[in-house]
């Protein structure tokens, strides 16, 4: 066996009982292919160098895509009966007023079927603010309650990274019509 030149490389650990675990991790290859990724020291020298790398590559600013999130996801869930029209606006200012997020935001127009939900996410710099400006409960045709929210802004109402889940809902008199906001 000559020298080893090790090589960094991610790689899944499929042999022995290790098969049946399925985990991945960061080792250091040999050159006869031998894998000597169980050495927690050359595992933790796997990690430092990627992560000299990184920053080295990107700079700092790579590095924090890695140590927080960078987006919040937006869940909007029909717990009524019947479809809702959703009409919101998001933005990139968290101290904007209600009435310009309305008019110069992002709009997006939706239409959630009776026990469904849609999920998405925009990057933390893009959705500094939102609002639920129209939501209606669509039971004879598109007659039904409407509703709306207030302006949700980061900083104050969610954080960049969360889940902020609007639940469109009503009571058994179905014009009783709301939205519940939970923020994880």
């Amino acid at each position: 066996m000559g020298l080893l030149k090790p090589s960094i490389w991610p790689c899944c650990l499929q042999t022995g009982d290790r098969a049946s675990k399925n985990t991945c991790a960061v080792g250091v290859v040999g050159n006869e292919g031998t894998e000597t990724g169980d050495d927690p020291m050359n595992k933790s020298l796997a990690v430092a160098v990627l992560t000299c790398l990184s920053a080295g590559l990107g700079g700092c600013n790579s590095l924090v895509g890695l140590l927080r999130p960078s987006e919040t996801t937006i869940v909007l869930a029909n717990d009524s009966d019947f479809d809702v029209d959703v009409v919101l606006f998001y933005g990139d200012d968290q101290n904007i007023l209600e009435l310009l997020l309305t008019e110069i935001g992002e709009e997006m127009r939706l239409t959630i079927g009776a026990g469904e939900q849609i999920t998405f996410s925009r990057d933390c710099d893009d959705l500094q603010a939102i609002i639920i400006d129209d939501a209606d409960l669509l039971v004879i045709g598109q007659l039904g309650p409407e509703v709306k929210t207030d302006v949700l802004r980061d900083g104050n109402e969610f954080g960049c990274g969360d889940t902020i889940t609007f639940t469109f809902e009503h009571s058994d008199a179905i014009f009783d019509f709301s939205i519940t906001v939970n923020i994880e």
